[in-house]
């Protein structure tokens, strides 16, 4: 039996990739968190706002700055082995940031603690915040032309998402063009001199 709270939290957070999370915080199964979900009519890809200009430019202002945009590489039960997850992260020390901002997109998962980031010392403890598919498909279009660092990044993840949303549902590996981006990708997130 599901508690009025329960469901209030789960309502409040529920989205791609934080399932883990809520089976923490609501110590429950992941199984049984999807079942409520579905029973609620919850979707997991939430749609993203209609932005105005304003939060456009604060959003694209937060990603250029605090933010990474990425193809994760996952190992698969799939025939070719592995899955990418397009994701969109900002990161920092202030969970109230990122709650506005997920507030102002009207989707992505909630603040969570970044782990490596309070092992390194008398550091505050730094949150990051996750965008994912669907979101990035309705986010990218309305913050790109605010984007000044992470705009070819933008490009990319967005025909990526286009791509792959042809295949969603068909057992088909990824195209030669998705592996291409997420090596472009891989290549413009490298870290140090070129």
């Amino acid at each position: 039996m599901w508690s009025k709270q329960e469901v209030q939290i789960l309502r409040a957070n529920y989205s791609y990739g934080a399932t883990k999370n809520l089976s923490r915080q609501l110590n429950r199964t992941k199984p049984s968190i999807y079942h409520k979900a579905e029973r609620l009519g919850l979707s997991a890809g939430s749609k993203v706002r209609s932005l105005s200009c304003c939060e456009r430019a604060h959003i694209a202002a937060l990603i250029d700055g605090e933010g990474s945009i990425f193809i994760a590489k996952g190992k698969g039960k799939t025939s070719w082995g592995y899955y990418f997850v397009p994701t969109i992260t900002i990161a920092n020390n202030c969970k109230e940031l990122l709650e506005k901002a997920r507030e102002i997109i009207g989707a992505g998962c909630s603040p969570c603690k970044l782990k490596y980031w309070t092992n390194m010392g008398n550091r505050k403890v730094g949150w990051y915040f996750t965008i994912h598919t669907n979101a990035i498909k309705d986010l990218i279009p309305q913050i790109i032309d605010w984007l000044v660092a992470k705009r070819k990044h933008a490009e990319l993840i967005l025909e990526f998402v286009n791509l792959s949303s042809k295949r969603r549902g068909k057992h088909i590996p990824p195209s030669k063009r998705e592996e291409e981006i997420y090596w472009e990708l891989k290549k413009l997130n490298r870290k140090g001199k070129e």
